[in-house]
């Protein structure tokens, strides 16, 4: 979430995935996806700035896996040949 200011002064947090689009106008304007429109005293290079530093922030907490790591590491579960996801319906009984 972004730390927004309404234009009565008032501060209020956002959910930034929620943004459609940020429009400079006399004050900014922030459309969110469901139609609602927001003005804002932040202008939108401000907007944009927070909005990259809190995605930065919160994927910098996930643990990179690379896709030799996630597949090699068998584990018993994976033959790695793909054939652990396929399903042999002939053998399946009709009811």
């Amino acid at each position: 979430m972004i730390k927004l200011t309404a234009i009565n002064g008032s501060p209020y947090y956002l959910n930034c995935d929620l943004i459609y689009k940020i429009e400079a106008a006399s004050d900014t304007i922030v459309t969110l996806v469901d139609g609602k429109i927001l003005r804002v005293n932040e202008p939108p290079e401000q907007i944009v700035e927070e909005i990259i530093e809190y995605k930065q922030k919160i994927f910098s907490k996930i643990p990179e896996v690379s896709y030799e790591e996630e597949f090699s590491t068998n584990n018993g579960l994976n033959s790695g040949d793909g054939s652990d996801n396929m399903v042999d319906l002939t053998e399946r009984e009709h009811k």
